[in-house]
């Protein structure tokens, strides 16, 4: 009889123990182990897994009483395996960075369940080098979030819509296409879509109400041309008056032109990289009316007319890449009002012509200027000659 009370004494005593939830220590220490934190570096793995409080272990943040992480990242070269279901007891956590650099990983394994319950949980940036796709789970019960990156991602991402709070969206390597109702993110002002196989459809035409938008790059990476007149281009991005930075690559095959109206209104604009997207027509002399501009490269484009002059207007300008279009006239001489002009490549625009102007002397750091493929005449003056970058200048041979 005593050793039957005896046993069950101890089998409670053990179910007991098991119940009982895991400190956030101890959920370190399993983060640890299952990342294969024993290989780390010794430097990426300082203070994990001694007794060492925890708010003086590598890379986690605490609160002020050291006892509740709030910020975690987990970037050894070193990290293998899987995060565990264990992080979903740092109930505190506000930041997750995560480097998953292995290559064989599988991403539909990288992202527990339990990231998606933490009730703190603000910022998410997660990377992926390994095989596969990851898919995001159909309720996101992180009321706070407000930035999400992840990559290796496969769709559909409706339950993107269910977190108002967002302000930055990176998505790369996205197999997959943008909700329909993306426009309800109204608080969003950084979205970054890298799609990594051809669009099936145009961009929402609800991103135009997204009108906090600060930052905007859709780029369809393995986009060919072999999708002819299929896909317009997003006529509302010129909706878009807040923005300072705008990449477009590849998302659009149907020949359209660029609204002087509209520009005129997006008076923020700093930076404009619009590659392969079958525009048309002049480029609008509103872009540069600011005086903002530090970059603006509209490549690989059927741009006709002339080079405006008002880019003299940017001070800041750092590089201008207009190559590959049908672009006429000549180089305005008030581009060497840029004194920190550095890119500026014309070629392969067949006329183009006139001579390289004489102002260039006023910009030292222009190490990239390339005619080639253009009209512009190659024989400069000795001044121009005598520029510290000369060398490197590249024209038709």
């Amino acid at each position: 009889m005593k050793k039957n009370v005896i046993f069950i004494v101890a089998l409670l005593l053990a179910s007991s123990l098991s119940m009982r939830a895991m400190t956030e220590r101890e959920a370190l220490v399993a983060i640890y182990k299952a990342l294969n934190g024993p290989e780390w570096e010794a430097d990426d793995a300082k203070g994990w897994n001694t007794n060492a409080p925890i708010k003086e272990w590598k890379d986690v943040t605490t609160d002020a009483t050291g006892e509740h992480v709030e910020a975690l990242q987990l970037r050894a070269d070193e990290i293998k395996g899987y995060l565990p279901a264990a992080i979903g007891e740092l109930k505190s956590l506000k930041y997750l960075k995560l480097r998953y650099k292995d290559r064989e990983a599988d991403a539909a394994q990288c992202i527990p369940a339990e990231v998606w319950t933490l009730p703190e949980l603000v910022d998410i940036d997660v990377y992926i080098a390994g095989k596969g796709t990851y898919t995001l789970p159909k309720e996101i019960n992180c009321p706070k979030l407000n930035t999400i990156k992840v990559n290796k991602l496969q769709g559909p991402f409706d339950v993107l819509l269910t977190l108002p709070k967002l302000v930055e969206v990176c998505f790369e390597d996205v197999n997959g296409d943008m909700p329909e109702n993306i426009g309800e993110l109204t608080k969003l002002r950084r979205l970054t879509w890298k799609s990594g196989n051809d669009p099936t459809k145009r961009i929402p035409a609800s991103l135009g109400k997204c009108s906090m938008l600060e930052s905007l790059i859709l780029d369809n990476s393995t986009f060919t041309k072999a999708h002819v007149g299929n896909i317009e281009f997003p006529a509302e991005v010129w909706d878009l008056t807040n923005l300072k930075y705008l990449f477009l690559r590849n998302i659009a095959d149907k020949p359209s032109t660029i609204p002087a109206d509209k520009v005129a209104k997006m008076t923020r604009l700093e930076n404009v990289i619009l590659c392969r997207v079958s525009l048309e027509g002049n480029i609008p002399a509103e872009f540069f009316t600011t005086g903002n501009m530090k970059q603006f490269d509209v490549y690989e484009n059927f741009i006709t007319g002339s080079i405006p002059k008002e880019l003299g207007n940017c001070i800041k300008l750092t590089t201008v890449q207009l190559n590959n279009n049908n672009l006429t006239g000549s180089i305005p001489e008030e581009l060497g009002n840029c004194p920190k002009l550095r890119n500026l490549n014309l070629s392969k625009n067949p006329d183009l012509g006139g001579k390289v102007p004489e102002s260039f002397v006023n910009c030292p750091d222009l190490a990239i200027f390339k005619v080639d493929g253009t009209q512009v005449d190659s024989n400069v003056s000795e001044p121009l000659k005598a520029h510290p970058k000369f060398s490197r200048w590249k024209f038709n041979k």
